[in-house]
């Protein structure tokens, strides 16, 4: 057959297919109509609702007074009216795309009645199966490619939009967005936004360019207005507020690779967070970006070489990877090697407080290195080290750390409440030096808290990677790794709030202060022992050796040691621990054992004095006897 009859029957065939969709064009229309609005709810329960569809011209189709709802709960969506424009192009490959799309008054309310209940809950069913067979057999890189050649679609028609409106309402209070127009020409796109939140309303422009043929976007929200109120619907996951200045997102990849590439990179001025877990002040972040250079395989999705978070001067290295099979396995690095004037400058207002205004020269080195297999978290490995070079502190901030080598004032705190004023130093007759302290008493705190506390730098890497594995294991916050150190400056410096930048700020001034000596491990202990809680109303040893026994801290034998060791992380519970006569329970017998054994081991006892180790040997005569409350049961707290 010549090339001009192929040409000839392929034209025909053209216009029989062009001539049969304008004939039955609307019986097609109403049959994917009602197919559609049979699929929705069959699969979700909503019911999709038209007033009137139909055809302008050959392509251009128009819906009109559109609403989507769940039976007996408020409407879900609605739509004045939408018209769209078929490609052919796309249509004589079997896919239904269209060259543009025009959408006026649309409307989304999402409102939730309870914890259990919404008008959109219906939107997220789906056939358990079908979730688990697509888990099952898609990859990564499948899910990366299927979603990015969405977006390239999406980006590839003219797109207008007028009036939209998202509401979303619980707990009687509604928070909204609204875009008055969004104009997009497969290259520009243009929006104004406005925005209403609890605590008020902000105007937005959101502009950019976007190349679908490349996968390549490139946009930039604008805050025009001075209101900084934070971004609605962000408040409701755990009271999380966020606003800045500007946004700039920048996207390439490739979703025809294998594995697929993307590249994200995200750049925020003055980036203000508000979050009870973070912070409990607004955080500053004046400038923040975010480089990821990501590949999406079968199985694995990691960060490569190149991905870093930079705060103002300071990039921070990452790299890593999450692994699904043949084992769920998760691997990260993070380092950085900066000067140290730039690191602490780069610190955000709102976290590390008690550094504002600290300047110090030379180089700084961290490094974090974990590795995980998610079934046996028992084995993870974590390595982290913060080192200095020609390191040299020229200015403290709000607090002068070596202050505590004198006599100072300490506030006990019972929570966020204040309870009493304590002098530390010998003006105070409570004071006990470290000198006056009994032996046994040392060694017990030590061995119980911190054995390692006089040789190491501040932190011990074993119980932090004991703590991250039992964290991990029980799927929540169960066991810190604190030293005496950091209980030190927790007390001494910082605040009693349990918050992510009050961990990572005691992490880093216990650092400065071990690092550079600022104080020696003798005075730090002595302070340790003579602020601690060891009762109600009972703080320092000089007290509690009066309050339990009506001695001298320097005369506690080692069975009385052990026990005011055993009572440091819950001072409180004394009174339970003891039978009537005051007599210590046989309950906290297996706690003596193992501090006594470890004492031996450790060659700071010998066998005779192991011996007359027992929990008889406790007997209280001081005011602590007047407080006993004998109980059957008791809270046991035991290592």
């Amino acid at each position: 057959m010549s090339t001009g009859k192929k040409f000839f029957i392929a034209g025909c065939f053209i216009l029989l297919a062009v001539v049969s969709l304008f004939l039955f064009r609307n019986a097609i229309l109403d049959y994917v109509i009602n197919r559609v609005t049979d699929r929705i709810q069959e699969k979700t329960g909503l019911v999709l609702h038209i007033d009137d569809a139909g055809f302008e011209g050959i392509r251009n189709v128009y819906v009109k007074n559109v609403s989507m709802v769940q039976p007996g709960m408020d409407t879900l969506i609605t739509v004045a009216r939408s018209d769209v424009k078929i490609s052919f192009s796309q249509l004589f490959r079997l896919r239904i795309a269209f060259d543009e799309i025009f959408a006026d008054s649309i409307r989304l309310n999402l409102v939730r009645y309870s914890d259990s209940t919404s008008n959109y809950d219906a939107l997220f069913r789906n056939k358990k199966d079908t979730v688990s067979e697509k888990k099952t057999a898609t990859g990564y890189n499948e899910i990366a490619s299927a979603v990015l050649s969405r977006v390239n679609d999406l980006f590839n028609e003219n797109i207008i939009l007028q009036s939209l409106q998202v509401n979303y309402t619980a707990n009687n209070l509604t928070e909204q967005l609204r875009i008055p127009e969004l104009l997009y020409d497969h290259k520009d796109l243009k929006a104004s936004i406005i925005t209403a939140s609890g605590d008020g309303v902000a105007a937005y422009v959101l502009r950019g360019t976007a190349d679908a043929g490349n996968t390549s976007y490139n946009f930039q929200l604008i805050r025009t207005s001075d209101d900084k109120s934070s971004l609605p619907f962000i408040y409701r996951f755990d009271n999380f507020k966020v606003t800045f200045d500007t946004l700039d997102v920048k996207l390439d990849a490739d979703p025809d690779a294998s594995p697929v590439p993307l590249n994200v990179s995200l750049r925020f001025k003055n980036l203000i967070v508000n979050q009870w877990r973070i912070s409990p002040v607004d955080v500053l972040f004046a400038d923040l970006g975010v480089e990821i250079k990501l590949l999406a395989d079968e199985n694995r999705i990691s960060s490569e070489k190149g991905s870093l978070i930079r705060l103002l001067d300071l990039p921070v290295n990452i790299n890593g990877y999450y692994e699904r099979q043949p084992e769920k396995h998760l691997a990260f690095n993070i380092y950085f090697d900066s000067k140290a004037e730039n690191f602490f400058s780069s610190l955000p207002p709102g976290m590390f407080n008690t550094l504002k205004g600290f300047e110090a020269t030379g180089q700084m080195h961290f490094k974090l290195e974990t590795d995980l297999l998610l079934n046996k978290p028992e084995d993870v490995k974590f390595d982290a080290s913060l080192k200095k070079e020609n390191f040299k502190i020229t200015r403290f901030g709000e607090e002068y750390f070596p202050l505590i080598n004198n006599e100072f004032q300490f506030t006990a705190m019972d929570g966020d409440r204040a309870v009493r004023s304590i002098l530390v130093g010998p003006e105070n007759p409570m004071f006990t030096s470290y000198a006056d302290i009994s032996p046994y008493l040392k060694m017990s705190v030590l061995t119980s808290e911190d054995p390692s506390f006089l040789t190491h730098n501040g932190f011990v890497e074993e119980a932090f990677r004991e703590s991250v594995a039992k964290n991990i294991a029980e799927h929540r916050f169960a066991r810190g790794g604190s030293t005496i150190s950091m209980q030190l400056v927790k007390n001494l410096f910082l605040s009693r709030n349990k918050t992510i930048s009050r961990k990572l700020e005691e992490a880093l001034v216990v650092w400065i202060i071990e690092q550079n000596r600022l104080v020696s491990k003798e005075r730090m202990f002595e302070i340790y022992l003579n602020i601690i809680e060891w009762g109600p109303d009972v703080y320092g040893v000089g007290e509690a050796s009066r309050f339990y026994f009506s001695k001298l801290p320097r005369e506690l034998n080692l069975s009385e040691s052990i026990y005011l060791a055993s009572i440091i992380p819950h001072p409180k519970y004394f009174k339970y621990m003891f039978d009537s006569t005051g007599t210590l329970k046989e309950q906290q017998k297996g706690f003596y054992t193992l501090v006594g054994n470890r004492l031996l081991t450790r060659n700071l006892i010998t066998q005779p004095e192991l011996e007359q180790v027992t929990t008889t040997a406790v007997k209280l005569n001081g005011m602590a006897l007047n407080l006993i409350s004998p109980m059957d049961a008791m809270p046991v707290d035991s290592l």
